[in-house]
């Protein structure tokens, strides 16, 4: 998934997960620092969101059952994988046999998955933490032979 499908995605679903939250135009707006005209001109598909826009979504509205839905888990975590594309990260813990996710490989330890939606690649620890995430399947590859090969890396912290 690119930043481009990301914002066609989310723009496209702006008006639904509005009544989702069942917000008001007005509401939503507020909620993603946007005007009520813009947003009413994304609703009628005249405008795209900005990807300054699409974060703010993401970010706010991640627990959506609507954007998990159609983006194949959290939407903050693809963000953020889109924003860097690459990304360490220790804070979240997602059961690793998460329906969006193809394990790929796994030693016990860490399993390397890819998100059959959004494509994008990511490794957790057996506790199910993702440690790393990227767009890119031979980085992906290539970090999870670092991971397996020395146990849990020592020169991130």
């Amino acid at each position: 998934m690119t930043r481009y499908e990301l914002t066609r995605i989310v723009s496209e679903n702006i008006k639904m997960l509005r009544a989702e939250y069942d917000y008001s135009q007005q509401e939503m707006a507020n909620a993603i620092g946007l005007s009520k005209k813009t947003l009413i001109q994304i609703e009628k598909d005249r405008l795209p969101l900005s990807w300054t826009a699409v974060c703010a979504v993401c970010a706010v509205f991640r627990n959506s059952k609507l954007l998990r839905m159609t983006l194949g888990g959290d939407p903050t975590a693809l963000v953020e994988t889109l924003a860097h594309e690459n990304c360490y990260a220790y804070e979240d813990s997602e059961n690793r046999s998460f329906l969006f996710w193809d394990v790929l490989k796994d030693d016990g330890e860490y399993a390397l998955q890819k998100n059959i939606i959004s494509e994008h690649y990511r490794i957790t620890d057996k506790k199910g933490k993702r440690v790393f995430s990227s767009l890119s399947h031979d980085k992906a590859n290539t970090e999870y032979d670092k991971y397996t090969e020395k146990g849990e890396r020592e020169d991130v912290k």
